[in-house]
């Protein structure tokens, strides 16, 4: 039986031998007009197609790539975020903007267009995650009246990135230290044993490192938190340390680049990365020896407070520590048994006295 009236036009998905086709079609008009392979850019211009049907829509209605740019020119991007932030948003726009959505309307870009993004990057969970967080940013910053983003995740589960918990053995840090050329060695002895993040360690200088008391100490503010902290070096540290200060070559720099000056974070991670698929260790990353040290720690006995006045976090964020950085295993729960059984217990002689008071009480 025919429909009397038409159905609205639609966006309709066809398979065929080549990747599936997108097309609009319009009853009404008899017409089904082909929108690419592409669900995003299909689900875009389908998008763009229905705006344009409103009456009285104005002209020139800015794209997702005149919202970059003014978001790019703008203080919340030039002032309110530190450069490390704001280099790594504008890796994840500047991609958006070579795909054909950043030059849609942005107003066109509803839930289904996001959806249709989240659903082609849900296989690189953290490239998805961020580049839709700061989509969700440049959404906010243009005043769209409702926020795709937002709505997607009110909506559907959000793509998010599972917590790392990747430890490097003893065997693997011995291995690589053994094989890395001097700068990349002394890096991976300092990531491991001031457990602080790559961009740190790369900042440190020589002129930061101070002897007290017959200790080496390392001052540093850090990247990320501010933090201004003082970590004692490590007695395993030690030597390869005075070895790097005594150096006259290669400049200032604690981890120096074959120029003698600060790495660039891109080339000093490729040439980790050769280093370590030389070796053929599994796909470990450099963060992950800040991650070690603190289980390191834990498993000789460290508190929460010994760990963060070493790493920087604050007491408040110790409970996030233990769940982020502190895998339950055998050996945290063998050092926490035995600092347990060295204690003394003054306070269990009261409670069995207590016990025993209540006793008599009751007889």
């Amino acid at each position: 039986m025919a429909r009397k009236t038409p159905r609205p036009p639609w966006l309709q998905g066809v398979p065929s031998k080549a990747p599936k086709y997108w097309y609009l079609v319009d009853e009404r008009r008899k017409t089904r007009t082909s929108l690419g392979p592409d669900e995003i850019i299909a689900r875009a211009r389908f998008a763009e197609w229905k705006a344009d049907q409103i009456p009285g829509k104005p002209i020139g209605v800015p794209t997702l790539d005149d919202a970059i740019e003014e978001y790019y020119r703008s203080d919340a991007f030039q002032k309110d975020i530190k450069p490390g932030t704001r280099k790594l948003y504008r890796l994840y726009l500047e991609q958006l903007r070579q795909t054909d959505l950043a030059r849609h309307a942005i107003d066109a870009i509803d839930v289904d267009v996001v959806r249709a993004l989240q659903e082609r990057l849900k296989e690189t969970p953290s490239k998805c995650y961020q580049t839709l967080g700061v989509l969700q940013t440049v959404m906010t910053h243009a005043q769209v009246k409702t926020n795709p983003v937002t709505e997607l995740n009110k909506r559907f589960k959000r793509v998010r990135c599972e917590a790392r918990t990747e430890v490097w053995t003893p065997q693997q840090i011995d291995a690589f230290v053994a094989a890395a050329p001097p700068s990349l060695s002394l890096a991976a002895l300092l990531l491991f044993y001031t457990a602080q993040r790559p961009a740190d360690v790369l900042a440190m200088t020589k002129g930061r490192v101070s002897e007290r008391d017959g200790r080496l100490f390392i001052a540093l503010r850090q990247k990320k938190t501010e933090a201004l902290l003082d970590v004692p070096v490590h007695r395993d540290l030690e030597p390869a340390l005075r070895a790097r200060r005594s150096d006259p070559s290669d400049g200032l720099m604690l981890v120096p680049s074959p120029t003698g000056l600060m790495w660039e974070m891109r080339n000093f991670c490729r040439s980790w990365d050769r280093v370590r698929v030389e070796l053929n260790l599994p796909p470990l990353q450099r963060r992950d020896l800040r991650r070690t040290a603190v289980v390191s720690m834990a498993e000789a006995g460290c508190s929460v407070p010994m760990i963060v006045a070493v790493t920087g976090h604050s007491l408040q964020s110790a409970e996030g520590i233990l769940k982020t950085y502190l895998p339950r295993t055998r050996g945290v729960a063998v050092a926490g048994m035995e600092r347990w059984e060295a204690a003394p217990l003054p306070s269990l002689s009261n409670i069995i006295e207590l016990a025993s008071a209540k006793k008599g009480r009751g007889q």
